[in-house]
């Protein structure tokens, strides 16, 4: 069922009077998108620190000011809204014929390569592959596709399934990455990361593509797994077989 236009009443921030139903839609939005966890006791009509921090981190996902506010039919407003229809969109619709893993066109924050070199301009079959994709990709995004040497495609619909802790710790991991204090060679903990993040991709290929298709695509996690933990270099890694043939 699609997700409803997300309608605040008045604005929404810390030094605000918060409108009880704003708090409590403006939590559900946040956590169908990953950036509200459901404490034990549910979900309650009350700000707190928990969901603006979440608005925060949706804010800078998506290169928005990063203020903790929404403002009714503001910028962070309409973004949030943007998203969960998109998310609707892409779950009632099948992934595209090829996700080829390829990095996709990168944003400037993303280029250079680790060694420093130039990042390779995108193909004309890496443009095709994101222009099926929603418009709403947050950096990070790109960032992880970079990281883990998977597909934006893949990278995005891994991403938006995360609940929100664990966004926030692969958010530090990357943005450790991106600041040159990553290591030479990877550690098992990343190598898990990736594994597990490859897992997630096949298993979802394997249930729209069928069983041919997903083992293809274990295999080469598999080896792409053991690569990382021989410590070979990202841009040494097998592909992710996400081909539809």
């Amino acid at each position: 069922m699609p997700t409803p236009r997300l309608r605040l009443r008045s604005i929404i921030g810390r030094s605000y009077s918060v409108d009880p139903d704003d708090t409590r839609r403006t939590k559900i939005a946040l956590r169908d998108l990953g950036y509200f966890d459901t404490p034990s006791f549910g979900i309650t009509p009350y700000p707190d620190e928990p969901m603006f921090q979440g608005i925060e981190e949706f804010q800078d996902d998506f290169d928005l000011r990063k203020d903790g506010m929404m403002k009714p039919n503001g910028e962070t407003a309409r973004k949030l809204t943007e998203v969960l229809e998109l998310k609707d969109r892409t779950a009632r619709t099948s992934p595209p014929a090829s996700t080829r893993p390829t990095r996709g066109p990168v944003p400037s924050v993303l280029s250079k390569e680790e060694d420093g070199s130039p990042m390779p301009k995108p193909t004309g079959e890496d443009r095709q592959q994101v222009a099926v994709l929603p418009v709403a990709i947050p950096v990070i995004v790109y960032e992880i596709a970079m990281y883990f040497g998977m597909s934006v495609a893949a990278a995005y619909a891994w991403w938006i399934s995360r609940p929100a802790e664990e966004k926030r710790k692969v958010r530090a991991q990357i943005q450790t990455f991106m600041d040159g204090g990553h290591a030479e060679n990877p550690s098992d903990t990343e190598c898990e990361a990736l594994l597990k993040i490859d897992s997630d991709t096949c298993r979802q290929i394997s249930k729209k593509r069928g069983k041919r298709a997903g083992a293809r695509c274990y295999a080469t996690a598999m080896d792409r797994y053991g690569a990382c933990l021989a410590g070979k270099p990202r841009n040494q890694w097998p592909p992710l077989d996400t081909w539809n043939n």
